[in-house]
């Protein structure tokens, strides 16, 4: 003799679809909450330089890392209203880094110190297009270039290997390089600045960070 068919009253119908919806919810929304990248992680790390970097602190957002400069440093200031800047074009997070040589260099204006560092400063955006606009504005004191625009020491576009939205400069002060970069990455705007690194130890650590943003 078949089962009897199981009935369904209204009652029981309403949770059952209550459940499912809660079910595909949970589906739908977990992998969003779980692939969320932060600008902690994406920003410059141990890894992406030699054993004789070491670290001026441990990775902290931008508000954060701005404690740690002298309150009359000039640099302070500029990342301050820098990152102002990025917050009125919707920044909602960050993440600041900085590895030297020397612990002169933690504290010290760019380019004074006798040490060799280099630094990251990670904005995240809640899109790509937010995170391009800030990028086509530049950040930092930094403008972005036009993209006709051509100096010595300036790369601009894939001749970063960074990507479209993206460009570098470098300059030679007292026979050291010191280098500027700035480029988009997803919903991040990434900038990186550093001093006495040669060619082959930044671009180790600009793909490096790149990497982690996409």
């Amino acid at each position: 003799m078949p089962p009897r068919p199981t009935s369904l009253r209204p009652g029981r119908i309403v949770a059952v679809v209550a459940v499912t919806l809660t079910m595909l919810s949970a589906l739908a929304c977990g992998p969003l909450a779980f692939n969320q990248v932060e600008p902690t992680q994406v920003g410059l790390q141990a890894r992406d330089v030699s054993a004789e970097f070491k670290p001026c602190g441990p990775p902290s957002d931008i508000e954060t890392y701005l404690k740690r400069l002298p309150i009359t440093s000039p640099w302070r200031s500029q990342l301050s209203s820098g990152w102002k800047q990025l917050q009125g074009e919707g920044a909602d997070a960050s993440a600041a880094t900085e590895f030297a040589t020397g612990s002169d260099s933690c504290t010290a204006e760019p380019g004074s110190s006798s040490s060799r560092s280099v630094s990251s400063v990670v904005a995240r955006f809640s899109d790509d297009g937010a995170a391009q606009r800030a990028f086509q504005v530049g950040v930092f004191g930094f403008p972005t270039p036009g993209e006709d625009q051509l100096e010595p020491g300036l790369r601009q576009g894939v001749g970063t290997q960074l990507g479209a939205h993206s460009w570098l400069r470098q300059r030679t002060v007292d026979n050291r390089n010191i280098s500027v970069a700035l480029w988009q990455s997803h919903q991040f705007c990434i900038f990186v600045l550093a001093w006495a690194l040669d060619s082959v130890e930044l671009q180790r650590a600009l793909v490096a960070i790149d990497g982690r943003a996409g």
